[in-house]
């Protein structure tokens, strides 16, 4: 990416893959006022593929006190024009188009010129258009951010009938050693090294995925192999792996990562996934691939037979940082990496016989995609919201705890409050709350 430089900080923040995503983006923004603007400029900054404002708004002196995107040298202008003029000079990477009309005309119209976006944000809109726009994006998969303000104060709502995420960044990250079924390189791997033979210095450098499955193994043999199950057991199962150290306990580090992930060591795959990834599986797995299914879901499924075969996910090929000698942990780290090939190959294969029988391209999905929905498939997420309309039919409001709720703070007296005001608007004056 030739502005990797320029965007480095949010690449830290969600990465390449986020950034390609945000730069092939098409934005609409309905109402280019305070918030709208900001909004705006908050995804101009760090790179949004493209935008368009549609306002009929001519700019007022009114906006010039409310406004940062407006100046006294643009009085009488469209203000959809003003602010796409400003917007462009802060990033030469994004492109940016106007459109000088009511939203709410376009909508009553012409709604389908909302179609030609990813992203719709809507900024002081009210009803009747509010709805048809809602109705209309959640029929054709648009997602839909919705926004009001009043002063210092504001709401937020987000209509989105299905996003997939392949890397949500959860916040404790999922390392998946295979430490209670060592696959045949990782197992051969361990048994290299024999513990009570290394002097301090050397065994102090073994890693600690090593010490693990030759203490797990050993607990086995002598107990018909099952794994530690109840504290007691487990916490003798942590004084095998302190037996195991020549040295001081406490000064060798190696030892005490393996103390510190004992757990892990009889933690089998497939009781490690988490739930939420359980449940796109399980989705995926009733699902009928067809020619023009999403390649989120071809890979989805094609992972759910994966863990159905192997009872585990695909091996990410990421090895956390451990105490080792340098080559110690690089011929670990190769074996890994080499591990989670073949399970991609695996899963491509499964993809590639999913996309033949449904009668489309094999070919449609390449490896490097597949390759990156493994390394991520402990964090695949599918994010649903409740359709907009669904606030405005009969709502039961008997599973709110009213006694719970801050009768002055309560988030929903405040939304209560937000209806009665958009109510007001739709019915007394419209064009006033707009601008």
């Amino acid at each position: 990416m030739a502005t990797s430089d320029k965007y480095d900080r949010q690449l830290r923040l969600w990465g390449a893959r986020g950034q390609e995503k945000l730069m092939a983006t098409k934005l609409l923004l309905l109402n280019a006022g305070p918030t709208g603007s900001e909004i705006l400029k908050n995804v101009v900054l760090p790179g949004v593929g493209s935008f368009e404002i549609c306002d009929d708004h001519i700019v007022s002196e009114s906006d010039l006190g409310n406004n940062f995107f407006v100046t006294a040298a643009d009085l009488n202008r469209p203000r959809a024009q003003v602010v796409t003029e400003w917007m462009l000079e802060m990033n030469s990477d994004v492109t940016g188009t106007f459109l000088v009309k009511r939203p709410s005309d376009v909508i009553a119209k012409d709604i389908s010129y909302v179609n030609g976006f990813n992203l719709v944000v809507a900024t002081q809109l009210v009803e009747p258009s509010l709805s048809a726009l809602a109705k209309h994006c959640q029929e054709h998969a648009i997602p839909l951010l919705v926004l009001h303000s009043f002063g210092l104060f504001g709401y937020l709502r987000l209509q989105i009938p299905n996003h997939t995420i392949i890397d949500s960044k959860p916040d404790t990250p999922f390392h998946d050693l295979r430490l209670a079924s060592p696959f045949p390189e990782l197992q051969q791997f361990a048994a290299s090294f024999d513990l009570a033979k290394l002097n301090a210095h050397e065994q102090s450098h073994v890693p600690y995925v090593v010490i693990l499955i030759q203490c797990i193994q050993e607990w086995q043999a002598s107990h018909h192999g099952a794994f530690p199950k109840n504290f007691g057991e487990k916490d003798a199962f942590k004084q095998c792996i302190r037996s195991k150290c020549h040295g001081s306990f406490g000064q060798q580090v190696n030892f005490q990562e393996a103390f510190d992930n004992a757990f892990k060591a009889y933690s089998l795959p497939n009781d490690a996934i988490p739930d939420e990834v359980t449940s796109v599986l399980q989705y995926a797995s009733s699902l009928a691939v067809t020619p023009t299914t999403p390649s989120f879901w071809v890979l989805a499924r094609a992972v759910a037979e994966f863990v159905t075969s192997h009872d585990s996910l695909p091996l990410s090929g990421h090895v956390p940082d451990m105490t080792a000698f340098t080559h110690t942990y690089i011929a670990l780290q190769q074996i890994y990496v080499r591990q989670a090939a073949a399970d991609c190959d695996e899963v491509l294969a499964t993809v590639e016989m999913l996309l033949t029988t449904a009668g489309g391209d094999p070919k449609r999905i390449a490896r490097d995609e597949v390759l990156e929905f493994c390394k991520h498939a402990a964090s695949i997420r599918v994010v649903q919201t409740k359709p907009l309309a669904d606030e405005y039919k009969q709502v039961d409001l008997q599973q709110v705890d009213f006694e719970d709720e801050n009768a002055t703070q309560s988030p929903l007296i405040w939304y209560f409050m937000i209806r009665a005001i958009q109510s007001f608007v739709e019915e007394v004056h419209t064009r006033t709350y707009v601008q």
